[in-house]
């Protein structure tokens, strides 16, 4: 596997990486570097002839993190079986400008994906199809610029529903200039990073909790990963 990509984990059923900003998660045909294929040249460089790199979950290609694949189409019917009861723990940590001046919070949105564009639009009333969606919040730290560290966790995982609804606050991620940020960030990259993962292992049927701390951060921090 590319020197890139971390292995947090490793079993014979599933793999865990550090996904890098930038990086797609399933192969594209434009050519774009995919954790699919990485996964896939990291089984074969074991001597796996036939290797099997199941999606069990997206990260939007500009967000770095946490991200499990399964090695095994059995395991990966499992684990899409817990996202889908929502058994699945997450947790991500973003960079925003301007910062929250609350401490903490919840964030109630309704969100409509709109498939031309490739973004979502945040309503705070139900409207046509229409989703409901929440955003635990929690503000870690005030930078002298104006930026909020904040712990976010998000209630099931709709397409760039933290993206959005952080936006819609007024709390653009830094980087993200698709959602109104105007502050500069890294290049393919925004700053939001998935910290914790927390599954059931298919096999032993323990929970198996997976944490990442983000390449952003300005020093050393009170953030929980768990």
């Amino acid at each position: 596997m590319d020197a890139a990509f971390e292995i947090l984990l490793e079993t014979d059923q599933y793999l865990v990486i550090n996904k890098p900003a930038g990086v797609n998660v399933e192969r594209l045909p434009q050519g774009f570097p995919s954790v699919e294929e990485m996964v896939e040249n990291h089984m074969r460089g074991k001597g796996v002839k036939k290797p099997f790199a199941g999606i069990v979950h997206r990260l939007d290609r500009p967000v770095s993190g946490v991200l499990l694949i399964a090695k095994k189409k059995s395991a990966l019917k499992l684990l899409n079986e817990q996202f889908r009861l929502r058994k699945i723990r997450k947790a991500y940590q973003a960079l925003v400008y301007p910062a929250p001046a609350e401490d903490r919070g919840i964030l109630h949105h309704w969100l409509v994906k709109d498939q031309k564009e490739k973004r979502s639009e945040a309503y705070p009333e139900p409207r046509g199809n229409a989703k409901e969606a929440f955003l635990e919040f929690e503000r870690i730290s005030i930078s002298a610029a104006g930026e909020g560290l904040l712990k976010v966790i998000p209630s099931g995982g709709q397409f760039h529903q933290i993206r959005v609804q952080l936006a819609a606050a007024g709390w653009p991620i830094l980087g993200d200039a698709k959602y109104g940020s105007i502050g500069a960030f890294k290049q393919d990259a925004i700053a939001l990073h998935a910290i914790l993962l927390a599954f059931e292992d298919p096999v032993s049927r323990r929970e198996i909790i997976v944490t990442s701390l983000p390449g952003f951060l300005p020093g050393p921090s009170n953030l929980s990963l768990v």
